[in-house]
């Protein structure tokens, strides 16, 4: 499996950074930005409150339009009102049924970017190995973490993390958001996400979740640095030297499900498609499902949930289907991933058109 599995706090020897504080962090800055988004359920995953002002259908100018553009633009909150918002003292508007809010952060809007990174657990595709006299064990789950990944690159550039001291959190997963102001000699314009034997995503212009949300805290307490521009210049390296998640396997399981896709269908009506060839969909549901199982190996886990997600949704096929076919091939590996995957199929849908 690649998705993100609980690890206790500590495990990674390379990690170096401390543990979560309690007390209000010395270094919150109560300009930058943080804004209240709904927290993840199993109907839905974590998302904003107002949707972006182009999207909210009220005319351009009104108060109901500022609403949404100050949401989007430049929230900010002190600690305290940041403690408020995620204990309920503080309901900011809520609307999506009572679901509690968590606080997140841009990025782009402070003129930053957050390297985070990830946690994942690893085993064998049948779950288990054979031994050398035919019999067959359990397979050992591998863990890797991003920030180990990212040590092994500063260190071959021959640079140390210490020149990487700035302020940085702990996630839900064991992982790390270490956060830095862009470098006007190296800007980094654009979010990137993993690579092979790179577990680690610049975030830029999309949004985080941050402390005090529920899981999230901070681990090193210290104002935000500019990113050295021989740091930003690694990212993009790293980028574009790193082969996609899953290598040429993956490659060439996304090329097995065109060729059926192309044969199945015709092309796309009301937000379903036209299926052409009723007898290639065992085919093409295995090809579907066949890429989700791979980014349970080797990466992309939950972007591929959500993909195939769109793509029964395309076809016609029933959410519950969806649900049980996604799950099995995903194979979450506890109840809160199983949770974040149903979500994520649920989201899918509603993105994939079904009706």
């Amino acid at each position: 499996m690649t998705h993100v599995a609980d690890a206790e706090e500590g495990t990674s020897t390379s990690a170096s950074i401390p543990g979560p504080r309690v007390e209000p962090p010395a270094n919150w800055d109560s300009k930058r930005s943080r804004f209240p988004v709904y927290r993840a359920t199993e109907e839905s995953p974590r998302a904003p409150i107002w949707c972006s002002p182009e999207k909210c259908g009220y005319p351009q100018g009104s108060d109901a339009y500022r609403v949404h553009e100050l949401y989007w633009s430049k929230l900010a909150m002190t600690w305290d009102e940041a403690c408020a918002v995620v204990s309920g003292e503080q309901p900011m508007g809520r609307r999506r049924g009572g679901t509690a809010l968590d606080v997140a952060h841009r990025p782009h809007l402070d003129d930053e970017f957050v390297v985070d990174c990830d946690v994942k657990s690893y085993a064998s595709e049948t779950g288990f190995v054979l031994r050398a006299d035919g019999s067959a064990t359990l397979a050992p789950v591998v863990v890797k973490r991003g920030v180990d990944d990212l040590r092994r690159e500063v260190e071959a550039a021959g640079h140390s993390m210490d020149e990487l001291t700035s302020y940085a959190e702990s996630t839900k997963s064991d992982g790390r958001h270490l956060v830095f102001r862009q470098n006007p000699e190296c800007r980094i314009e654009r979010t990137m996400h993993h690579r092979e034997d790179w577990r680690v995503d610049v975030l830029v212009n999309n949004w985080r979740a941050c402390a005090p949300t529920p899981g999230y805290a901070v681990v090193r307490d210290i104002p935000v640095i500019m990113a050295p521009a021989w740091f930003a210049q690694l990212l993009k390296d790293v980028q574009g030297r790193l082969g996609p998640v899953g290598g040429r396997k993956a490659v060439l399981v996304r090329e097995r499900f065109n060729e059926v896709n192309r044969a199945a269908f015709t092309g796309v009506r009301g937000g379903l498609r036209t299926v052409k060839e009723p007898a290639l969909m065992g085919r093409w549901r295995e090809a579907v499902l066949t890429i989700v199982r791979v980014a349970d190996q080797y990466g992309e886990w939950n972007n591929r949930i959500h993909w195939a997600a769109c793509r029964y949704a395309e076809a016609g096929w029933a959410l519950t289907d969806a649900e049980r076919d996604i799950l099995t091939a995903a194979r979450p590996w506890d109840e809160r991933e199983r949770r974040s995957a149903i979500a994520t199929i649920r989201s899918g849908y509603r993105n994939g058109g079904a009706r």
